[in-house]
């Protein structure tokens, strides 16, 4: 069993401000967690009228606030941007960063933010379509030399992109059978969210078949969870942090403490208690195969939360996985 990973993922479209995020970004840093991550999408999807983000200039500002943790989107949706746009900032924002910056791709899943801002949303077919040449692209460009790709979707005559990245991270997320054999056979990472532990080992074996299928040995994928997480030292606190969060969710107006609670956890999925509790959970994930864990903190204030994650979560997560290999 090869050492976890883990980070912390923010839902940046929901109000985040750049002095919060600032915040976040040096905070989960000085805590030592391994990977900031961020969704990215154009409006708010839980709460109108906040804050989005654009994320490209987060990304950059992130590569200057820091020094050491990895960052990237968990996952652009490929609708969003041309594929040689996105190879050029990315190879530019990991240049800048020292080659701490990790592209993650989707094929999108939001229609209504496309139709606000005017962009296409083919089918769900069609979009994987298009993550495949999008990925096939971009590694084209990082390698620097000329490329011209006769694709469906998209087509390049000659092109050239440099800087090329110092590292040219690229996970791929999604759970369809194309999305695992795209990870499979291009990535460097593939990710999911949360769902049954059969739902999850399914996947899991299936990358492990398409990997080999592709040449590929399926150690070289780096699988990845992202969770939300609702921590706290006692129940009481666990409960506080659930009410809070659902503040920021509008349809969970009204429901009492404890309906909120069981809602984040039945129907979202969420890992919520105490750090013994968050870290057997997390474990349980780590003993199906993934590498690294991304706990989702929704509440993007809640600083609190990241310095009980690694004060008394991470540590508990990495013994555990310690004991696990010389076992």
């Amino acid at each position: 069993m090869a050492a976890v990973q883990t980070g912390i993922y923010v839902e940046l479209q929901e109000g985040v401000t750049w002095p919060a995020w600032q915040q976040l970004a040096t905070r989960a840093e000085a805590l030592g967690f391994d990977v900031l991550a961020c969704s990215a999408h154009l409006m708010p999807l839980e709460a109108p009228g906040g804050w989005s983000l654009d994320l490209w200039p987060v990304m950059a500002a992130t590569a200057l606030w820091t020094r050491s943790i990895r960052f990237g989107p968990a996952v652009l949706p490929i609708t969003f941007y041309p594929p040689a746009q996105i190879a050029r900032l990315a190879a530019a924002i990991d240049r800048l960063s020292g080659g701490r910056f990790e592209l993650g791709l989707g094929a999108g899943r939001h229609e209504g933010e496309h139709r606000a801002f005017g962009l296409p949303f083919p089918g769900h077919e069609e979009r994987l379509a298009m993550l495949e040449e999008a990925v096939e692209v971009i590694r084209l460009l990082w390698s620097g030399e000329r490329v011209s790709y006769p694709g469906r979707w998209y087509r390049l005559e000659g092109a050239r992109a440099q800087p090329t990245p110092v590292r040219g991270w690229l996970s791929v997320g999604g759970n369809s059978e194309a999305s695992l054999r795209i990870a499979a056979t291009h990535a460097d990472e593939w990710s999911t969210t949360s769902a049954s532990p059969e739902d999850l080992a399914a996947r899991l074996r299936r990358l492990d078949e398409l990997a080999v299928q592709a040449g590929r040995p399926p150690g070289a994928i780096v699988r990845t969870i992202m969770n939300g997480t609702l921590v706290g030292r006692d129940e009481a606190e666990v409960r506080r942090r659930a009410e809070r969060t659902a503040r920021l969710v509008p349809r969970l107006a009204g429901r009492p403490a404890q309906a909120i609670l069981e809602g984040f956890v039945r129907e979202w999925g969420w890992w919520a208690g105490t750090p013994e509790h968050i870290a057997a959970q997390a474990m349980s994930a780590v003993r199906m195969g993934f590498g690294r864990i991304l706990f989702q903190v929704y509440d993007w204030e809640d600083v609190a939360a990241l310095d009980l994650l690694a004060g008394a979560v991470v540590p508990r997560l990495h013994a555990e996985a310690v004991a696990a290999a010389a076992g």
